[in-house]
């Protein structure tokens, strides 16, 4: 199974996003935000391809 690159773009938003703070910064705001559309991405990549999952699976 290849790896798909918005997985990748998910956990890069995530740790930026969680290890950054605190304090909370612009650029922590701003991986928050792209975190939740990456997420939103790869919930759609992964319904495409008919791969089951649960929300708990991509955290």
């Amino acid at each position: 199974v290849a790896e798909s690159s918005l997985k990748y773009a998910f956990v890069w938003y995530q740790t930026a996003a969680e290890l950054f703070t605190p304090p909370e910064n612009r650029w922590t705001a701003e991986a928050r935000v792209k975190m939740r559309q990456a997420r939103e991405l790869w919930k759609s990549e992964l319904e495409a391809r008919k791969v089951p999952y649960q929300d708990y699976m991509l955290e």
